[in-house]
């Protein structure tokens, strides 16, 4: 039965399949140990110690069946990517060519209840260098590891639908060290439509609650892609989304909310705020034109941010060191964007002089008169 298994693999897919020891039988449970996955030119990519299966044979008519459980004990997952960028286990998993395969030999997968216990993934990249690495905008995710994965799901195939239902993530990623405790979600892909149903992650301070949704079939432009998504009142640990994103320049934790909706090259930010401590911020408007040209259109209402709060989240920004105020009262900046050149209308600026007196700061412009932030102080 072993070699059948294997030969079916290589009949779908563009890579080799070796099982070490299989006993059970497929009307109740298979016992298999030592599974290992290797691509066309016999890397190993996957090494599973043990799988448990148990079938269910949902219609045997229609040749359709699915997994009352499926367990990977220990796998290991090396992806090598080639000079292109392209990984060896995207290649694997690529269709090979059933053209001849007779129609009716296939059978129907339907779902399974998936559950995968102490894996790890790693990844090597020995001469490609993606360009956001190379810029520091994103961590080098071309060469990493991630330890002590644990996964429980279920999977659901029906006719025009994918179901994936996270029920219990965590690992740890090791360089940078990012430990995700717990996550959960739903990911639906239905006619087109790839859907994120309440996904939450907990990661270390950070507790993110996000859903949106992307019609990526209506436009294979990524740029052009429409979406949505929604950004539930989720607390988060700038410094560790830093680990993923160096540039990133807010610092510290805060409470963050925000419904955005795309796609990138039209943004409309329907609301984003962010609360810290006492302070209050409001952000809302256009963001048009990327990548050619960037145009924005933003209006920031309902704000009131201490400047303590505004250092502790920007503490590498020349202007916010430079600030002599208590507070900031904004109730209505524009900014727009032309030739990359930002330009202010106009901030309403609530000064408390050091010394206990109260006065109102000059209004910041930018056309006739211009005054810069960091010329803000208290004499």
């Amino acid at each position: 039965m072993s070699r059948q298994l294997e030969k079916q693999f290589e009949d779908q897919f563009a890579g080799h399949l070796s099982i070490g020891k299989l006993t059970g039988n497929l009307f109740n449970t298979l016992y298999a140990s030592d599974l290992r996955i290797s691509d066309s030119d016999g890397v190993e990519v996957a090494l599973i110690d043990s799988v448990v299966m148990t079938p269910r044979w949902t219609s045997i008519l229609r040749k359709s069946f699915s997994m009352h459980e499926l367990k990977l004990l220990r796998p290991r997952i090396t992806v090598l990517f080639d000079s292109t960028g392209q990984s060896n286990l995207a290649s694997i998993f690529s269709v090979a060519d059933t053209s001849t395969a007779p129609s009716e030999a296939g059978w129907t997968f339907q779902g399974a209840a998936l559950e995968i216990q102490d894996a790890v993934l790693q990844t090597t990249s020995p001469t490609y260098v993606p360009k956001r690495v190379a810029s520091d905008h994103v961590f080098d995710f071309t060469n990493s590891l991630i330890e002590n994965i644990w996964l429980s799901a279920n999977i659901g195939i029906g006719d025009n639908t994918r179901q994936l239902d996270i029920l219990q993530l965590s690992g740890s990623l090791q360089s940078p060290r990012l430990d995700i405790s717990s996550g959960a979600s739903q990911f639906v892909v239905e006619d087109g439509v790839f859907s994120i149903n309440e996904m939450e992650l907990q990661m270390g301070r950070s507790n993110l609650l996000v859903s949106g949704n992307s019609s990526f079939a209506q436009q294979p432009n990524p740029i052009e892609t429409p979406f949505l998504v929604e950004v539930k009142p989720s607390s988060i640990d700038f410094d560790q989304i830093r680990l993923i994103f160096p540039t990133l320049p807010i610092h510290g934790t805060a409470n963050v909310s925000a419904l955005i909706q795309g796609p990138v090259s039209d943004l409309t930010v329907s609301w984003l705020t962010l609360d810290k401590n006492g302070s209050h911020a409001e952000l809302a408007g256009t963001i048009a034109g990327f990548p050619d040209s960037l145009s924005a259109d933003l209006a920031l209402t309902n704000t009131y941010m201490a400047t303590r709060d505004l250092k502790t989240l920007l503490p590498t920004e020349e202007w916010v060191d430079n600030l002599r105020i208590d507070s900031l009262f904004g109730r209505s900046l524009s900014a727009r964007n032309a030739h990359n050149e930002w330009k202010l209308d106009f901030i309403p600026v609530f000064k408390r002089i050091c010394r206990g007196q109260f006065g109102w700061g000059p209004i910041v412009r930018v056309g006739s008169t211009e005054w810069p932030l960091n010329g803000l102080d208290s004499t």
